[in-house]
C-alpha cells in the first residue's frame, strides 16, 4: 500500500486520492473475502470509471489467440455498451504477446495517429473508441495448469510460466486523450488485483485438482486390492510377499491358502518368517538355503521340496520365487508362488512303481 499512497501523493489530488485509496481497500479486501472472479471484475470497472472520469472500462477475456470476449463493463449514458461482444484480432502475432507477458500497457492517445492498422481502427470506431489504454492480465504457473483452470488462455515460448489472460481496457469515447503516468500506475495496480484473484483461483484449482487424483489413486489402489484378495482367496496356490532386512526376510503378505497347505496359521507365518520352514522334510533343507542363496543373487528359483504337516501328513510343494530389487539395484523384496503338488507326486511316485514292477515281469524267465 505504500507505494500506491505515494504514487497518488504526488499525482492526484487530495479529494480524489481519498476515494480512490478507499476503493483499492475495498477492493484488497473482496480478494481476501474470496469474492468470485466474476463480481470482483464486476465491482473494478463499476468503481473506476467514474473515479477517473473515463468513458468506458471494460475486461476482455481471451478465448483463444485471436478472440476476446467482453466479460465486465462500465459505460457512460452517452456511449454504446459492448458487454457480451466478441473482439477479434486481440493478440494474433508473437511478438505483441510477448510484450503483454512483459507487463507492457499499450497506451493509444489516437487511434488515427498510432499506427494501427485498417481493421483495428475500424473495430475501435465501431465501439466509439477515440483513445485506449489496455492492460495486460497474467497469471502465473504451470502452462498445463493453467489452461486447464482458465480455457483461451495464451502462452509464449520464449517465457515460461506466465500466460495472457485478457486485458483491463480503459476506453476514452468522447475525445482523444492524453493519458497520465497516473492512469497507468492505477491500472496496473488495480490489473495487480484481478492477477491475485486468478492466482487464488489457479491455487484452488490445483488442491481440487490434486484431491481428485488423490481420490481417484486411492480408488484405483482399492479396486486393486480387491481385485487381488479376492484372486488370492480363492486360488489353491499360495502367495508370500518377503522383505529382506539385512539377514532377515520379515513377511508382508500371505494368502490365506497357506492354512490349508502347510496346516499352519498366517499369523505364525507373520510374527516368525522362517517358521514355515520347521515344516520343510530334514532330507530337503538343503534346498531351501539354496534357495535363499540365489534369491539374494537377483535369480529367480523354482524347487520342489517335501513339507510335514503338524498332523504328520507329508505333502509335496513346487515353490517359484522372484527376486524384486530397489532403484539401486538390490534385492529387497521377494515373491514366492507355492503350489502343493502331492497327487502329482504320488501318481509320478505310483507309475514309477508300477514301471519297475513292469521290468522285473519281463526280466524273470517264463514258465514253460
Amino acid at each position: 500500500m505504500k507505494e500506491y499512497q505515494k504514487v497518488n501523493q504526488e499525482t492526484i489530488d487530495v479529494s480524489v486520492y481519498k476515494n480512490l485509496e478507499d476503493f483499492i481497500a475495498y477492493v484488497s479486501l473482496c480478494i481476501r473475502d474470496g469474492l468470485e472472479l466474476s463480481n470482483l471484475l464486476s465491482i473494478i470497472v463499476k468503481g473506476l470509471r467514474p473515479l477517473l472520469n473515463y468513458d468506458r472500462v471494460v475486461v476482455c477475456q481471451l478465448q483463444s489467440s485471436q478472440y476476446g470476449k467482453i466479460v465486465a463493463e462500465s459505460v457512460g449514458n452517452n456511449f454504446m455498451p459492448i458487454m457480451n461482444q466478441p473482439i477479434v484480432d486481440v493478440c494474433i502475432q508473437d511478438d505483441i504477446v510477448e510484450q503483454y507477458l512483459l507487463d507492457k500497457i499499450t497506451t493509444i492517445d489516437d487511434i488515427y495517429s498510432a499506427g494501427l492498422s485498417d481493421f483495428q481502427v475500424e473495430l475501435l470506431e465501431e465501439y466509439g473508441v477515440k483513445s485506449c489504454l489496455v492492460s495486460p492480465i497474467i497469471i502465473r504457473g504451470d502452462e498445463k495448469d493453467v489452461a486447464s483452470c482458465c480455457k483461451g488462455t495464451v502462452s509464449h515460448k520464449n517465457i515460461s510460466k506466465k500466460s495472457l489472460w485478457g486485458f483491463l481496457i480503459a476506453h476514452q469515447c468522447s475525445e482523444p486523450r492524453q493519458w497520465q503516468s497516473k492512469d497507468l500506475k492505477i491500472l496496473d495496480l488495480l490489473t495487480a488485483e484481478v492477477e491475485l484473484s486468478l492466482q487464488q483461483m489457479l491455487s484452488k484449482f490445483q488442491t481440487l485438482a490434486k484431491a481428485i487424483e488423490l481420490k481417484h489413486a486411492n480408488s484405483a489402489y482399492r479396486e486393486s486390492e480387491e481385485r487381488f484378495q479376492h484372486f488370492a482367496n480363492n486360488i489353491r496356490q499360495v502367495i508370500c510377499i518377503f522383505e529382506i532386512y539385512r539377514s532377515r526376510y520379515e513377511t508382508l503378505y500371505v494368502s490365506p491358502s497357506y492354512e490349508n497347505v502347510w496346516g499352519r496359521s498366517c499369523e505364525s507365518l507373520y510374527n516368525d518368517s522362517y517358521s514355515f520352514i520347521e515344516s520343510v522334510h530334514p532330507e530337503d533343507l538343503g534346498i531351501i538355503v539354496d534357495t535363499y542363496k540365489q534369491l539374494r543373487l537377483g535369480n529367480q528359483t523354482s524347487n520342489e521340496y517335501r513339507i510335514v504337516r503338524p498332523d504328520g501328513e507329508i505333502r509335496w510343494i513346487c515353490d517359484r520365487a522372484f527376486p524384486i530389487k530397489n532403484h539401486i539395484g538390490i534385492v529387497d523384496r521377494v515373491s514366492r508362488i507355492a503350489e502343493d503338488i502331492s497327487d502329482r507326486k504320488r501318481a509320478e511316485i505310483e507309475l514309477l512303481r508300477v514301471k519297475e514292477q513292469l521290468a522285473l515281469v519281463l526280466k524273470s524267465p517264463r514258465d514253460s
